[in-house]
């Protein structure tokens, strides 16, 4: 949103910085599964709580 990006792999390498509108990484779903059992900060996300507050946002943004 209007920013640079990152995107920081579970061990703290970063694996993408950019200023680029539109990016994409490619996550390793086991990597992503062991650090959410290791981890306590990576809890279940509300998938459909960040859908609505997206669509809101872009609502906002027309008016």
């Amino acid at each position: 949103i209007a920013g640079p990006s990152i995107a920081v792999a579970p061990d703290g390498r970063v694996l993408l910085e950019t200023t680029d509108p539109v990016a994409t990484v490619t996550l390793r779903r086991d990597a992503v599964e062991r650090a959410r059992r290791d981890y306590p900060g990576y809890l279940a996300m509300r998938a459909d709580l960040y859908a609505r507050a997206w669509t809101e946002i872009a609502l906002a943004a027309r008016t």
